[in-house]
């Protein structure tokens, strides 16, 4: 994850027994005026991805459901966050959103994501919903069971927004 992002990392050990000691740097955030992007960065396109659906995001961690509702919101999307499996289901149920997002690890404590997927998918609403699991597991296997569990796709992380995109617009030329 850190070379992913521009940085390094290395790990010293004085052997058995004795621990080790994990060292890494990141560089620092560049700012760049609006008007002018990096050269490689990766465009977000409203205009092409995009069409003011709603999407829930669910994850565990409070930071990857900034970034990932920030990413679809600069997009064009509305966006609900919810914290965990349980407040997935519920924010689902209230809302029924068109797009349903489980970045999260299919492990959740309170309530996994392939459990979240089975019982909206039993909703009148979720048969039609997308739902993509979003996670670091991508064994074959694991995305075997992610599509049993109803879900129509499995992004291993890390997830670009593009392709989260990509498939939102491929689901609206299917349904149009």
């Amino acid at each position: 994850m850190v070379q992913l992002h521009g940085g390094w990392i290395s790990a010293t050990s004085a052997g058995p027994g004795h621990g080790c000691s994990v060292t890494f740097g990141l560089p620092l955030l560049r700012t760049v005026p609006a008007r002018q992007a990096p050269a490689d960065a990766e465009p977000v396109a409203p205009s092409t991805s995009a069409g003011g659906e709603l999407v829930l995001v669910a994850h565990d961690n409070p930071d990857v459901i900034w970034g990932m509702t920030k990413l679809l919101e600069k997009a064009g999307l509305r966006t609900l966050a919810a914290a965990g499996g349980h407040e997935a289901l519920r924010l689902a149920t209230e809302h029924q959103p068109q797009v349903l997002v489980l970045v999260l690890d299919l492990g959740m404590p309170d309530l996994d994501g392939r459990e979240v997927a089975r019982r909206v998918r039993e909703l009148p609403w979720g048969r039609q919903a997308l739902l993509v699991a979003a996670t670091g597991w991508g064994q074959e296997h694991d995305m075997g069971l992610s599509l049993d569990a109803g879900f129509d796709a499995h992004l291993t992380k890390p997830v670009h927004a593009q392709q989260l995109l990509q498939l939102i617009a491929e689901r609206r030329r299917t349904d149009a």
